[in-house]
């Protein structure tokens, strides 16, 4: 698993490595919900996020 590869010099157990990849998927799908609310925001005012 690639993952486990990368995280392996932090001395993580697989369990650990788990939960700290499903947190990660949760911060990430946060992040895309925030990132379709912003997007339909920036369609409905279009010149709200230019800077002047």
């Amino acid at each position: 698993m690639a993952i486990g590869q990368s995280f392996w010099f932090l001395g993580m157990g697989d369990g650990e490595l788990l939960i700290l990849n499903s947190q990660f998927s949760i911060l990430n799908s946060q992040f895309s919900i925030l990132n379709s609310q912003f997007s339909i925001l920036n369609s409905q005012f279009p010149n709200l996020f230019i800077v002047q």
